[in-house]
């Protein structure tokens, strides 16, 4: 009779056992679930993946390592995200580090703060920038490149250009690497040359600073080779959905060499740089970016220069696009001749985006 008796409770053991389990797998299974960020959409669809960041108005979103979207943010209702730690800028110059949770209010999201909770609109965000939680930084690039050939002048030009970002909460390192080169009767002749490291550090909201150096070669100007290093300071004009301007000056060096083989001693000069990131809602998928610096020589040579370059690129499906460059450089006393001399040109491109 007591075995009998133990046979049931022994029965019930199990079941609770496994109802135990079975919630427990069912609790890690919702956590799992809710832990993936979620796009709220304004039509009442409510998408799961992972939110990739926001810049001149659209957002990027994988959809769960299936797909890749853009989404212009007047079509999103509000954005969970907590699975990685993300730099928020707002139109208002203001920046969080914070994950980002959804509001009720439409159009609306929450982002933690040491005060507690701000409740930011959608439309007065400017940027979103995610990083791996656990991880040091965000790398992310882009390549182009292109080749044209004339059989009349048997002549062939090939561009390539490559731009590298590495991204942490206050910095923002960039590299560019830039060259046309010029194929005429078996001859290779390196006509435009660019490579260029800079660093970002971003002070607040409206403020930075930045330090850069770069090598140069541009033929057509006289100049072989030009070594320049430079710091400086720069201020944030404006950050809207759809466009941001940016305003910096400092002071770099250069050592240059010119076409006759002439070294100059070294110069100083006071750069004024402009740029400016605009990007349209409409199809296509285009976005454009202008920089201008205008260069005064403060060595006493009444010298000025100024190199520029508006990008306009075309997103034609994932990753891959096309680009097109105008570039434009003025030297007053260009080296070899000492002459005012110009340079302008257009370059075209099949771009890949990466990561």
């Amino acid at each position: 009779m007591i075995a009998r008796k133990a046979y049931p409770h022994r029965f019930s053991i199990g079941r609770c056992i496994r109802a135990a389990f079975s919630v427990g797998l069912l609790m890690i299974t919702m956590g799992k679930a809710k832990s993936k960020d979620t796009l709220y959409l304004r039509n009442g669809l409510a998408v799961a993946g992972e939110l990739k960041g926001m810049s001149l108005g659209l957002v990027e979103f994988d959809l769960d390592g299936i797909q890749l979207v853009n989404v212009k943010i007047n079509k999103i209702k509000s954005l969970y995200a907590s699975m990685h730690l993300f730099r928020v800028q707002t139109t208002h110059k203001h920046i969080y580090f914070s994950t980002i949770q959804n509001s009720s209010n439409a159009g609306e999201v929450i982002i933690s703060t040491q005060a507690g909770a701000d409740t930011l609109l959608l439309e007065n965000i400017s940027s979103i920038t995610y990083f791996n939680i656990g991880k040091r930084g965000l790398w992310e690039g882009k390549v182009s490149t292109g080749y044209s050939f004339t059989k009349s002048s048997d002549i062939g030009r090939f561009n390539f250009d490559a731009t590298i970002n590495y991204k942490t909460q206050k910095n923002n390192m960039g590299i560019v690497v830039s060259t046309i080169t010029t194929q005429e009767n078996d001859t290779w002749n390196r006509d435009r040359e660019d490579f260029r490291i800079s660093d970002q550090y971003y002070l607040n909201g409206l403020f930075q600073a930045f330090g850069v150096v770069s090598y140069q070669r541009n033929l057509e100007l006289g100049l072989a080779r030009r070594f320049q290093e430079g710091l400086g300071m720069g201020v944030n004009l404006w950050a809207k959905t759809k466009a941001r301007g940016d305003l910096l000056t400092g002071l770099v060096a250069n050592q240059d060499l010119g076409t006759d083989g002439i070294e100059q001693k070294i110069r100083f000069e006071l750069p004024l740089v402009f740029s400016m990131h605009v990007f349209s809602f409409a199809k296509p998928d285009i976005s454009i970016s202008i920089s201008q610096t205008a260069f005064f020589d403060v060595s006493g040579n009444k010298r000025i220069r100024q190199d520029g370059d508006i990008r306009i690129n075309w997103k034609v499906f994932s990753d891959f696009g096309v680009s097109l460059q105008f570039y434009d450089n003025f030297d007053s006393k260009s080296p070899g001749t000492g002459q005012s001399n110009v340079d302008y040109g257009t370059v075209f491109g099949l771009t890949y985006k990466f990561p």
